[in-house]
C-alpha cells in the first residue's frame, strides 16, 4: 500500500513537468504566431501575450504547490 501512494506521488510530480513544458510551449508558439501577424506594438497582441504569459505562471505555481504538497507528505 505505501509503494502505491509513493508511485502516485511520482506519476503525479512528474506529470506535473509535463504540464508545465506543454502550457510553456503553447505560450511559445502563441507568441510566435502574435509576432508573424504583426511584428508591431499593439495592445491587443500584447494583451494576449500577457493573458499567455499569466497562463505559465499560474501552471508554475500549480505544480509548485504540488511539490510542496508532495515534499511535506512525506
Amino acid at each position: 500500500m505505501v509503494c502505491d501512494a509513493a508511485l502516485g506521488w511520482r506519476a503525479a510530480l512528474i506529470a506535473s513537468l509535463f504540464f508545465l513544458l506543454a502550457v510553456e510551449l503553447l505560450n511559445t508558439g502563441l507568441e510566435k504566431i502574435c509576432d508573424h501577424v504583426t511584428p508591431q506594438r499593439h495592445p491587443h497582441i500584447k494583451f494576449v501575450k500577457d493573458v499567455g504569459s499569466a497562463a505559465v505562471l499560474a501552471a508554475a505555481i500549480a505544480v509548485a504547490l504540488l511539490w510542496i504538497a508532495a515534499f511535506l507528505a512525506r
